[in-house]
């Protein structure tokens, strides 16, 4: 907290820059639509649509809550369109857009290989030291192509259809 220039929970802006806890993702990018909306609102004084806002709080627990919302709410989440509140630039500074984002993996590790600390001087240079075990264990998870080794892993993905490859291809280079 104290390496804060600004209470990290209250927004702040310094130099036409947002900060705050959240500012560059979910709150930074729903208040952006909101001052649109806004602008929109005092350039046309009425809005050519309907804008819906569904803002979910519990995306960083798997939004455990969501999908019995949206089954319950059929006609409330009715839209022509949706914009999802994340994304951002690309290392080209072009916007980019996430579809299909989703799902959630947690994996807990525990090691351990003595019944008690052992100071290198004593023993610890020959009985197995647990954060090396931890190193191996997490090194083992994936390859350097990035290709994820826990057997299971890539069952229930979809690969993309051979429309999903046309639609990409048709994406414009914004470079």
């Amino acid at each position: 907290m104290n390496l804060w220039e600004s209470p990290p929970f209250e927004p702040y802006i310094r130099d036409g820059k947002l900060y705050g806890r959240g500012s560059s993702d979910n709150k930074g990018n729903i208040t952006n639509r909101l001052f649109a909306i806004d602008s929109l609102l005092t350039a046309l004084a009425d809005l050519p649509c309907t804008i819906k806002f569904l803002i979910e709080g519990e995306e960083e627990i798997s939004s455990e809550n969501l999908e019995a919302f949206v089954e319950g709410n059929v006609n409330l989440n009715r839209a022509d369109a949706c914009i999802w509140e994340f994304g951002g630039v690309d290392h080209r500074e072009r916007p980019t857009q996430y579809l299909r984002l989703c799902g959630i993996c947690y994996i807990e590790l525990e090691v351990e290989t003595a019944s008690m600390d052992v100071h290198s001087g004593l023993g610890g240079s020959i009985i197995p030291n647990a954060a090396w075990r931890l190193i191996c264990a997490l090194n083992s998870l994936k390859v350097p192509n990035e290709k994820i080794q826990l057997p299971g892993f890539y069952d229930k993905v979809k690969l993309p259809s051979e429309q999903d490859r046309d639609d990409m291809c048709e994406l414009p280079d914004m470079a």
